[in-house]
């Protein structure tokens, strides 16, 4: 009985930083877009964005761009951005060495930096976008 329970906490001991590396991962929520942008705006915002933490952006269809983090060239994360007129959606597309895991009930697992980095790309493509509306509103022609 002693040897099991040795045997027990060898393994939960062992395998507990693995599963403090992971969390749920969770793209996040759709950014609304308020005002009036054209999609050259709103394609403008999101690679703005993008670049301030160092994401590279193509476009992979229209509509949709891909962003990719190169991380000290140990991690990568791949995102697809789908955007139009109205809203921008990021979702998970791909990565390498951030412990991508799907368990038997479906939920999928991650690195918990995959969460931040994302969350922080959503953030600045957000804070570009209303960049974008303030430059509209300033740069329009007032009415006679």
């Amino acid at each position: 009985m002693k040897h099991i329970l040795i045997a027990l906490c060898l393994f939960v001991g062992l395998s507990a930083p693995a599963w403090a590396r992971q969390g749920l991962l969770q793209d996040p929520a759709k950014i609304t877009i308020g005002q009036t942008l054209d999609t050259e705006q709103v394609q403008a915002a999101i690679t703005a964005g993008a670049a301030k933490r160092n994401w590279s952006v193509r476009e992979a269809a229209p509509g949709r761009l891909e962003a990719t983090l190169d991380v000290r060239a140990k991690h990568m994360a791949r995102v697809s951005i789908d955007y139009d007129t109205q809203a921008v959606q990021i979702r998970y597309l791909d990565s390498f060495n951030l412990n991508y895991e799907t368990v038997s009930d479906g939920r999928v697992f991650i690195h918990p930096n995959y969460n931040k980095w994302v969350g922080n790309l959503a953030a600045d493509i957000q804070t570009q976008l209303g960049l974008a509306v303030a430059d509209q509103a300033v740069t329009a022609p007032l009415a006679p």
